[in-house]
């Protein structure tokens, strides 16, 4: 009797344990009230201050997100055919990444992982990056405290099929 009600309790703590990491967080369906795959179009007219472009693959403007001030690039699928919204990058000063972090786990949930990496500047000075991954079946984000400069941190919202087809272009 204790052998299955301990093969039960710990099955049973497995499963909740599984489902718990598959829904941890609340993938999006887009960004903001923008789906994922709409057409530049659509971008535009949600967010009018963008200035869209480069064969209809992109827009770029000044976005808030929360109280920081972002650069933000949408990225369209890159084919000729139906272009539609799969990449968003916000570009912030590295100085708002609590406030970008706080912003993300409350719309998002906790990260699925969470690194840190020791990087180093032309002078020498060290510093730690803090990297934030929210990965789901459709859609992976990531929030990273310094992008390719140590004073822009940088996010990145995609889905995971743009993520395969870029990367095929590379």
């Amino acid at each position: 009797m204790t052998k299955t009600i301990t093969v039960l309790v710990g099955s049973t703590f497995a499963l909740l344990l599984a489902v718990g990491l598959a829904i941890g967080w609340d993938e999006p369906s887009g960004f903001g009230d923008i789906p994922w795959g709409s057409p530049p179009a659509v971008v535009k007219e949600k967010l009018p201050d963008l200035s869209c472009g480069y064969r209809n693959q992109r827009c770029v403007g000044d976005l808030l997100i929360g109280i920081v001030h972002t650069q933000a690039t949408f990225l369209f699928e890159p084919t000729e055919m139906n272009p539609g919204l799969d990449m968003v990058t916000l570009y912030f000063p590295s100085e708002d990444f609590i406030r970008m972090k706080v912003a993300f786990v409350e719309k998002y949930g906790e990260p699925t992982s969470r690194r840190t990496e020791t990087g180093q500047i032309l002078m020498g000075t060290q510093f730690e990056n803090e990297l934030l991954e929210w990965r789901g079946e459709k859609v992976v984000i990531t929030l990273d405290k310094y992008g390719s400069r140590v004073a822009e941190g940088r996010a990145v919202l995609q889905t995971l099929e743009g993520q395969r087809i870029r990367q095929k272009h590379l």
